[in-house]
Parts: structure tokens; sequence; C-alpha cells
């Protein structure tokens, strides 16, 4: 299952110290869907059913990390195609002068492979029968980033529940670069981990999609801090069948 799955990713590696100290993990109380019905729950159902029923993706992001101290702050660039039947390519890399640490996940429909820059070969296996479905929860919810860190070794039935949103609060109209957007904050969990992350979300006014979002979650004096800048969110136009072609 792609959420028990022990990832080795390389990210690990230089996270690990920084989340035992703030992520521990514990038997926390699970934030529920509050179901309240208020405004701002209903702009992100509405921002979560338009992405959920996309039939294709195209999404480019820069990815910002700063793990309070623990480690450097690092950036990444990354790319999100996904198509028709399960079809999907993730990339995530840090551009450097050596080998860029990154992730590679690709499905062709049938089969998925997935390697980090710690794998001398991808792993293969058979793609998960939901696995596009679960991705786009990830865009919605948690952002491309935080699924891929090591989290706790727990079953989940699918991405909403490995992720549970909860306590939506309505912002302010702002600017981000120069595309007006509406402030959405949230509480997101991740299942079988305490503490929980505040989120902030800017929803294009005219797509009503994600332009940027800001997970940050603090234990005592650490805060880890992840922030997200789309730089393209397209849906439903025609994709290049041979992105999704196994490495």
């Amino acid at each position: 299952m792609l959420y028990t799955r022990k990832r080795k990713w390389s990210v690990a590696l230089f996270v690990t110290a920084a989340l035992r100290v703030v992520f521990a993990v514990g038997i926390a109380d699970a934030i529920q869907d509050d179901g309240t019905g208020n405004d701002a729950e209903k702009l992100f159902r509405a921002m979560e059913e338009k992405l959920a029923t996309a039939k294709t993706l195209e999404c480019n992001s820069e990815i910002k990390c700063d793990f309070g101290g623990q480690v450097e702050a690092l950036s990444y660039k990354g790319s999100l195609l996904l198509g028709e039947g399960n079809r999907a390519r993730q990339e995530i890399k840090e551009p450097s002068k050596g080998l860029p640490m990154r992730l590679l996940m690709v499905s062709d429909g049938t089969r998925l492979s997935m390697q980090d820059s710690g794998m001398i070969r991808p792993s293969l296996e058979n793609t998960p029968k939901d696995f596009n479905r679960d991705i786009l929860t990830w865009l919605s919810r948690s952002g491309v980033f935080v699924p891929h860190l090591p989290l706790p070794d727990v079953k989940a039935d699918d991405a909403k529940d490995r992720f549970p949103v909860a306590r939506f609060e309505l912002g302010d109209k702002e600017k981000v670069g120069e595309r007006a957007t509406q402030r959405l904050d949230y509480q997101l969990s991740i299942k079988g981990q305490d503490p929980t992350f505040s989120v902030t979300v800017w929803l294009d006014a005219a797509t009503g999609l994600p332009v940027k979002r800001m997970l940050i979650s603090e234990v005592g004096k650490e805060k880890v801090t992840v922030v997200e800048t789309y730089s393209k969110l397209t849906l439903d136009e025609k994709m290049d069948a041979k992105a999704f072609d196994l490495p």
C-alpha cells in the first residue's frame, strides 16, 4: 500500500534528526472533518472537488523547507503530470553542482516505478488502483512534498484518511505576485502522528486553484515550515503519452 510503505527517499537522511524532535510520533487526537459548512470550508471543498474531477493535470512548483535549525533550509523544484488511466509522473529535485537529490515516480497506468538518489535502481510494483485520485488529494490538502517525508507506518484507507483536514477559516484577499488570491487557513493532521500542521493556502481568485501553500508545525522551540509555490497548475489539457513511459 502507498500509505504504509517505508520509503527510503534520501530527504529522510537529513530530516530524520529534525523529525525526531519536531514530528514526535504519538497517539494523537485525530482531526476530523468538522462539517460546519462555513464559507471557508465551502471554498476549500470546491477547490478539492475541482481537482478531484480533473482528467489530466500539470503542475510545476518551487518548494522551500525550513526544519527549525536542525538542518539547513533547502529548496527544490517539483513537477507533476497526471494522465487518464492512473498515469502519473512526479519529480522533485534540488539543483546543485553535484548530483541533485531527487524523487522520480512514474506510473504507466499499470506499473509504478519509484527511485531516489539513494537507490541504485528504481523499485517496480503494481500501480495502486486509486493512485491518481490520492495524488490529487495531496495537492488539495497536504501539498506535494509532505507525503514523501518519513511518515508513521500506519494503515490508511486513502489519502483523505491519511491527511484529515478541519478548522477552516477565511482570510483576506491578497496578492501573490501579480495574482489575486483568497487566503484560506485550516488544520492538517497526519494519521498516526502528532503534532498537526497549520496550513495557509492562497487560492486563485479566477480559477479557485492553489497558487501557494504554507505548512507550519511547532513543538516547543522547534518549527518546521514548508512553502510550495505553484508556477503552473492546469487541468484537462492534452498530455504527451511518452511522459509516462517507465524509466
